[in-house]
């Protein structure tokens, strides 16, 4: 019995990473949706969606790391601009799903976010695009410029308010 307790125990220690720094938030649970699935991801229920949208992109993982590093800082902001229209738990509670488009030759990374206790177990584990609606601040949208660092639109599940 001790020595299967000790071939468990080693392969589970394989899997721990590193502890993130004391100044960078650890990431965000979350994933990049596949291509195919960007225009679902796109038209939310029922916030506005990110318009227009001349066409899609994949974000890598470093822009979706820098859309995380500034996301706290900007939710912050805008929900104090508009109280009530921003994430109504920490950000560490919810899952991320990310997608790219384009507004003429500008990128944006789109990130929609759901507390983990209601999403569907598919949308979880990037089987299925988060598509919830209403739900208030437990679901928001937001739109990231990799390219200048900008964040804008932030828009929770409840008829269509943005915060910009």
């Amino acid at each position: 019995m001790r020595l299967l307790h000790s071939a468990l125990t080693l392969p589970a220690l394989a899997c721990l990473q590193p502890s993130p720094s004391p100044t960078q938030p650890p990431p965000l649970p979350g994933f990049v949706v596949a291509q195919e699935e960007a225009p679902h991801l796109l038209a939310p229920c029922s916030a506005d969606p990110p318009a227009p949208i001349d066409s899609t992109w994949t974000p890598t993982s470093e822009h979706v790391r820098a859309l995380e590093r500034g996301l706290p800082a900007y939710t912050a902001t805008a929900s104090w601009t508009r109280p009530g229209f921003g994430p109504t738990r920490p950000l560490r509670e919810y899952i991320g799903q990310y997608t790219g488009f384009y507004q003429g030759t500008q990128r944006w990374v789109y990130g929609r976010f759901g507390l983990a206790p209601y999403m569907p177990k598919d949308s979880l584990h990037g089987l299925r695009v988060m598509h919830w609606c209403d739900g208030g601040g437990h679901f928001f949208g937001v739109e990231y410029s990799p390219d200048t660092g900008e964040f804008r639109h932030l828009r929770r599940n409840e008829g269509g308010t943005v915060v910009r």
